[in-house]
């Protein structure tokens, strides 16, 4: 028995039920080193050594490729073992890739949007760990994309190019040029789209117009507004 006095209150621990069966109590130690586990042969599953970065593609040509070193992200105890990666993209279509080849990962945009992108590391015990970043992809030569085109489900995204973010005002019309929507007080972000819900218009074309605020250049130089309009399709 473990006798541990704290103040004057004693605590009794019972050391048999968390020796080995191999461990022989007479002599004192293993009888069998082979059979008997410690802590310190335990599997250690591998790490994530450092965190994944958002990555924004202003791409036009889809062809386009980033590549990540996932060696330089996950580490292993061991440093004679190989790592397995499986990589998986969620919503499908935005993001293509390549399976992992000598621990490089290669990715291209397909489609305007955003996807959360996975990457599990697997060692050869089977242990493993995953690590996640938001790919954006968009079309450097618009000012801001709308998305899905056309609307199907009465939900339109606007996600800013780099030109648009911040405070920003957006009017939308119709096919008649008659406003039915005004907000000067929206912002947009990269990296968190803005989500307008058109549940209540009638299927039909319709304009959408955005202009950024006036702002200057810290100097006292004013920075004239910038307006961009775009045309999109509800069903």
């Amino acid at each position: 028995m473990l006798w541990n006095q704290i103040g004057s209150t004693a605590t009794t621990f019972d050391i048999d039920r968390y020796l080995p069966d191999s461990f022989d109590r007479s002599l004192g130690r293993a009888v069998d080193a082979s059979k008997a586990v410690g802590i310190e042969d335990a599997p250690i599953a591998p790490e994530l050594a450092y965190s994944f970065e958002n990555i924004v593609s202003e791409n036009s040509i889809t062809t386009d490729r980033i590549q990540l070193r996932l060696n330089n992200y996950f580490t292993d105890e061991s440093e004679n073992e190989t790592l397995t990666y499986s990589v998986t993209a969620t919503p499908q279509g935005v993001v293509n890739f390549q399976p992992p080849v000598n621990g490089i990962l290669t990715l291209y945009g397909n489609q305007v949007g955003q996807a959360t992108v996975t990457i599990t590391a697997t060692d050869k015990t089977n242990l493993s760990v995953s690590g996640s970043f938001e790919f954006i992809y968009r079309d450097a030569n618009k000012p801001f994309d709308l998305y899905p085109l056309p609307v199907k489900n009465d939900i339109l995204w606007i996600r800013a190019g780099l030109a648009y973010q911040g405070n920003v005002k957006i009017t939308m019309t119709d096919s008649m040029g008659k406003q039915f929507y005004h907000n000067d007080n929206v912002v947009l972000n990269i990296l968190n789209p803005t989500q307008l819900n058109l549940s209540k218009l009638a299927p039909g074309t319709y304009t959408i117009e955005i202009e950024t605020k006036p702002a200057n250049t810290g100097e006292g130089k004013p920075v004239a507004p910038k307006r961009a309009k775009e045309i999109f399709v509800k069903l």
